[in-house]
């Protein structure tokens, strides 16, 4: 079978002497994995759409296995900034091992694909990437059927009110008020926290890209979204090592600023 679609680079690995395996987040075909035969010849057309990072057109083939052929490539915007600052690369490339990991090969899925390119886009234009990169999270989680519990307590149905002692337990997906974070393992949570929490679900990603959070806000939200994660994604992302070694570089200022009003 032999079909167009249009699609996101996830992930480009060299194969052989002048091969890539390119795995592409497509619009009308979910992830699909394929090889760009030459690709790395000086010389080859695909050389830039088959780019980390690329939106672009595809003509691809599907055989028996489950390795397609990439045969034309067309690029649709490049995103290059993604791949020349060293911060945007690293959170670019932490979400799309992300949504690798995360999503099924050959199952369409449109909202996933939009969701993933307007993040992309919203790095690329310079938008704040830490926000970005908690946005594409819970989102992945609430769409993909991981939808975690915010409005209120797992084990005793306790509606969510601002005070200590609440907190997250990553396995079970969701808030524990006070009472019942005594009796299970927990990840304390300030207010503030879990206040940024329950708004990042109803933004979009453009007003992701402008979210600001105190230092130690910003740190309690990453770490609660990756215990919600880490329960539903086997094996570490490569990734997310680099990006928290780069976090916590000195030169790195000490805020992302502060979830306020808009």
């Amino acid at each position: 079978m032999i079909y167009h679609a249009e699609g996101v680079v996830l992930r480009s690995q060299a194969f052989g002497e002048a091969d890539r395996i390119v795995t592409l987040l497509t619009r009308s075909e979910g992830k699909v994995r394929a090889a760009a035969r030459g690709v790395r010849r000086t010389r080859s057309r695909l050389m830039g759409p088959t780019q980390l990072f690329t939106y672009g057109s595809y003509l691809l083939v599907r055989g028996r296995s489950d390795l397609e052929t990439l045969s034309q490539g067309e690029i649709r915007e490049s995103l290059r900034n993604l791949r020349e600052d060293l911060e945007r690369m690293a959170y670019a490339s932490y979400a799309c091992e992300l949504v690798d990991r995360m999503v099924e090969e050959r199952e369409a899925d449109e909202p996933v694909f939009f969701l993933v390119l307007q993040v992309l886009r919203q790095m690329d234009a310079g938008a704040d990437p830490f926000g970005l990169a908690r946005y594409l999270e819970l989102a992945l989680l609430d769409h993909l059927g991981y939808q975690p519990q915010l409005d209120g307590c797992l084990g005793c149905g306790r509606a969510w009110q601002p005070g200590p002692g609440w907190g997250l337990n990553g396995s079970e997906g969701g808030l524990l008020c006070p009472e019942c974070a005594t009796s299970r393992p927990v990840r304390r949570l300030s207010p503030g926290s879990v206040e940024s929490l329950r708004r990042l679900r109803s933004l979009s990603a453009a007003r992701a890209g402008v979210l600001r959070f105190a230092a130690g806000t910003g740190r309690e939200v990453r770490d609660a979204l990756k215990d919600l994660l880490d329960a539903r994604v086997e094996g570490p992302l490569k990734a997310r090592a680099f990006l928290e070694s780069l976090e916590l570089a000195p030169w790195k200022e000490e805020t992302h600023g502060r979830a306020g009003p808009d």
